[in-house]
């Protein structure tokens, strides 16, 4: 069977029938995780974008330590993924998304998941962050 004529079957009506989708990728797209815990990990997320991951990044060990360099390391997050026409989102209070140009991220018309323009103190909350002083 060619590669063109494989057909996957619907489990709600046997004989309804999809082709098969071969996207035009050299190399596995890959879904990580990783942990932002300062900024020198910046420059590493947007290699692995560019390399054509999906990354899932746990951004709480550097919102604990400090709002500031959580803020310009999302900000250049943001800016980074824009230029290279991805996508980013929040995954509830402490994970951001992160996809290369060849992936898109499916919002909710009601979520509130989208980054850019955010309240850092606000989207984090309190208790995420260091106490003020």
């Amino acid at each position: 069977m060619s590669p063109s004529s494989k057909t996957l079957c619907s489990s709600e009506a046997e004989s309804e029938k999809f082709p098969l989708v071969y996207p035009s990728i050299q190399q596995p797209l890959f879904l990580k995780a990783y942990t932002l815990r300062e900024p020198s990990d910046v420059p590493k997320i947007k290699a692995e974008i560019i390399g054509g991951n999906i990354l899932i990044v746990k951004i709480t060990p550097i919102a604990k330590r400090s709002e500031q360099e959580t803020k310009s390391a999302i900000n250049e997050l943001v800016d980074f993924v824009d230029s290279i026409q991805g996508d980013i989102a929040r995954l509830e209070e402490e994970r951001i998304v992160l996809t290369p140009p060849i992936a898109k991220i499916w919002r909710d018309k009601t979520s509130n998941s989208t980054i850019p323009g955010i309240q850092i103190g606000e989207w984090f909350g309190r208790e995420l962050l260091p106490p003020t002083k």
